[in-house]
C-alpha cells in the first residue's frame, strides 16, 4: 500500500482552509467535513486533469462558415436603441459573406 504523497496533504491543506476553524467540542464533525472536501477536491483534480488531456489531444481541424444572418434583435444601435443596422441594409451592393464550399 502506497504512503501519501505531497499533493495529497496539499489536497487536505486546502480542504482544512475551505473548511474553516474548528470550533471547539466539533472535532469530529470538522474531521468528517475536511475528509470530504478532501475527496472533493481530489475528484475535481482528476476530472479537470481528465479534460486537459482530451483537449491537449484533440486534432485541430479547420471550418468554413457557409452562411452568416444577423438577427433583427442584433441591428439595433447599444447606446441609443435605433435601428441604423436598417438602413445599412438596403445600401447597394450588400451581401451576406458565404463561404466556399469545398
Amino acid at each position: 500500500m502506497g504512503g501519501v504523497d505531497n499533493s495529497h496533504y496539499s489536497l487536505v491543506i486546502a480542504a482544512a482552509q475551505a473548511a474553516g476553524p474548528c470550533p471547539p467540542g466539533g472535532e469530529a464533525a470538522w474531521g468528517r467535513r475536511v475528509h470530504g472536501l478532501t475527496v472533493d477536491l481530489h475528484l475535481i483534480a482528476q476530472q479537470a486533469r481528465q479534460d486537459i488531456e482530451r483537449l491537449e489531444s484533440a486534432r485541430t481541424f479547420i471550418a468554413f462558415l457557409e452562411k452568416i444572418e444577423i438577427e433583427e434583435s442584433s441591428r439595433r444601435c447599444s447606446r441609443c436603441a435605433c435601428r441604423r443596422g436598417r438602413a445599412s441594409r438596403s445600401a447597394p451592393n450588400r451581401r451576406t459573406p458565404t463561404a466556399d464550399k469545398r
